[in-house]
């Protein structure tokens, strides 16, 4: 037996259509918004199948039991993984007979959602992809459910949207959500970030990073471009920049001050830094306005 609603317990909300028609064409939903949102608990029997596709990006995230989809090749879907199925495109799922799911979906569309469906894609060629559960997800699909709860109105619809932006990005760009956790969960490479950003008044060679984070020299660098796409004195130099332009902006301190202030002992040193990075020298960023 194969069903398409009715489990108990089962939440969901689908956007009527006119609404959507009437707010999709407004710039501030045209780069993302969802039609349909739900939670299926031990949903057994649940069953799609659609031949032609969906006008819309489908995002799902099995909290419980087991269940699969098919797109091209049929993949078994476990407990904490999530998928995304592209619009338009031939797909099935369901959940196992034995071992049913209990899922978290969103229908989602707009400019910005095929990229989102491009990062997911990047990340595993379509398969599941393994998450650590946090509430901190949960709670921002509640946070859409209960204000889409509250009507149609279209500040609920701004925010829904706002909340999904994050929902998404809380999966596909997993590390820098559960980043805001405490620093004993961090891994090695965000730890020696942190330890940077800690250390900007200093000024750390390569060596000094590398012990810090307990690895050779030439391991460290590789890993580190690996994931951010930069070699650490580089990035730490960013972070060192960074902090230069809000000291910029937002005090008084002369020039020579804020580079001693980096850990910078030449302040031509540091000028010609900051305009490598910032493609501007110092003097002429502050008489900038910016905000």
């Amino acid at each position: 037996m194969r069903k398409k609603e009715g489990f108990q317990g089962e939440r969901s909300i689908v956007l009527p259509r006119d609404i959507l028609k009437k707010y999709k064409t407004e710039d501030i939903f045209q780069n993302l918004y969802l039609t349909d949102i739900g939670f299926y608990p031990q949903a057994k029997d649940h069953f799609r199948e659609r031949e032609g596709g969906c006008g819309q990006y489908i995002f799902i995230y099995c909290v419980e039991g087991q269940g699969w989809f098919k797109t091209e090749n049929k993949q078994i879907v476990e407990a904490g993984t999530f998928f995304i199925i592209p619009k338009h495109h031939y797909h099935s799922y369901g959940s196992c007979q034995n071992n049913p799911w209990s899922i978290y979906w969103v229908h989602f569309n707009g400019e910005s959602a095929h990229h989102y469906y491009q990062k997911y894609y990047k990340h595993n060629q379509g398969k599941p992809l393994k998450i650590d559960f946090l509430e901190e997800r949960i709670q921002l699909f509640e946070d859409i459910f209960e204000t889409l709860e509250m009507g149609y109105q279209e500040d609920n619809l701004i925010y829904s949207s706002s909340c999904l932006a994050n929902f998404l990005g809380s999966f596909i760009f997993d590390s820098q959500f559960a980043r805001a956790r405490t620093e004993n969960e961090l891994n090695p490479l965000d730890k020696s970030i942190h330890f940077m950003k800690e250390n900007l008044d200093k000024n750390l060679s390569l060596a000094d990073l590398a012990h810090n984070a307990n690895y050779s020299k030439s391991y460290y660098c590789r890993i580190f471009k690996n994931k951010t796409g930069w070699p650490p004195i580089a990035y730490y130099n960013h972070l060192k920049i960074q902090k230069a332009c809000q000291l910029l902006d937002n005090t008084d301190l002369r020039i020579n001050q804020i580079a001693y202030k980096l850990g910078f002992k030449d302040p031509y040193y540091f000028s010609r830094i900051f305009k490598k990075i910032m493609n501007l020298p110092p003097k002429y960023y502050r008489d900038k306005q910016t905000g």
